[in-house]
C-alpha cells in the first residue's frame, strides 16, 4: 500500500506540479524513515522491517531520477532551453508541463542525462546573469550624476562631480 503511494504519487502525476525542493526533501525523510523503522523493528517484527527496508530500496531506485527531475524542473528552464532538450532526445513531441518519471523509460531520457545538465546548467546561468543586470539597472536608476560648469576652459564645459560610485557599480 505504501509502495503504491509513493509510486503513484512521484511516478504518474506530473512533474511540474511539484517543487525539485520538496521532492528532495520528502524522498530524503521517507528514506531515513523506513531506514529507523527497519532498524527499530528488526528484532521484534522481521517481516514488517523486511517491508520497511523494501521500501527504502523502492526509495533508492527512485532517488535515480532525481537528477533529470532537478533538471526538468529548474524554474530557469526557459522555451528555448526545452527545445535545446527536446533535439539533444530527437523527441520534438515531448511536453514539460505533461512529463512523469513514468516517461523517463519511455523517452529514454536517463542516457541523456549528461546534455540535460548541461543545458539546465547554462539556462540557471542564464537566468542568474538576468538577475544580476536586472538587479544592477534597478540600482543605476536612483543614481544622480551631478555635474558643474568649468569656467576656466569655456562656460560651455561640464566636469562631473562625484563619480566614483558610479564608476564602482559597474565595475562589480
Amino acid at each position: 500500500m505504501v509502495k503504491n503511494n509513493i509510486q503513484y504519487e512521484y511516478v504518474k502525476n506530473t512533474l511540474m506540479s511539484y517543487t525539485y525542493e520538496d521532492m528532495d526533501e520528502n524522498v530524503t525523510k521517507c528514506h531515513q524513515k523506513c531506514f529507523s523503522l527497519a532498524k527499530t523493528l528488526d528484532d521484534d517484527h522481521e517481516e514488517a522491517a523486511e517491508v520497511a527496508r523494501e521500501v527504502r530500496k523502492a526509495i533508492e531506485e527512485f532517488n535515480k531520477n532525481m537528477p533529470l527531475i532537478k533538471c526538468i524542473t529548474l524554474p530557469a528552464l526557459q522555451e528555448e532551453d526545452w527545445r535545446q532538450i527536446k533535439e539533444a532526445v530527437d523527441i520534438e513531441t515531448m511536453d514539460r508541463d505533461q512529463i512523469t518519471v513514468e516517461k523517463f523509460t519511455d523517452y529514454k531520457l536517463h542516457d541523456h542525462l549528461q546534455v540535460i545538465e548541461e543545458i539546465a546548467s547554462s539556462a540557471q546561468r542564464k537566468a542568474n546573469l538576468n538577475k544580476k543586470l536586472k538587479d544592477m539597472k534597478d540600482e543605476l536608476k536612483e543614481f544622480k550624476l551631478q555635474h558643474s560648469t568649468y569656467p576656466r576652459v569655456n562656460p560651455f564645459t561640464h566636469v562631473l562631480k562625484e563619480y566614483d560610485e558610479v564608476i564602482t557599480k559597474l565595475e562589480d
